[in-house]
């Protein structure tokens, strides 16, 4: 890697995209990631949702709603994880560690959208 998938190091006096911190900085780290698995307790999920309701009273009415797990813009979760700096440099320099990086991404969107039309 030509400076590591998260090349830009956080530190004093940097601003913008080169102080962020990223949490994935090597091919070992992207390595460690797994698609997270979710599931939908109906039970549980009705007895928050009564309990919100009962706390909050008539000053604000309580709804369902969800959102996804993922951003639905991939390029965006990419930069979460690795950076700006980290995925366009490694666009360049290592294609194949950003391929690995999107294939997780898609992997982690298609079960979230799995799970979601599951629950509709």
């Amino acid at each position: 890697m030509a400076s590591g998938p998260g090349s830009a190091a956080a530190g004093p006096g940097l601003t913008g995209a080169r102080a962020y911190d990223a949490p994935i900085r090597t091919a070992a780290d992207l390595e460690r990631l797994r698609v997270p698995r979710w599931h939908h307790d109906a039970a549980e999920t009705g007895r928050r949702l009564n309990a919100d309701a009962e706390a909050l009273g008539d000053a604000l009415p309580v709804r369902l709603s969800a959102v996804p797990p993922i951003f639905p813009a991939i390029a965006r979760n990419a930069t979460d994880l690795i950076g700006l700096d980290g995925l366009l440099l490694n666009m360049a320099a290592e294609p194949a560690f950003v391929h690995r990086l999107m294939a997780y991404l898609r992997d982690w969107w298609a079960m979230a959208r799995e799970l979601s039309e599951s629950l509709s």
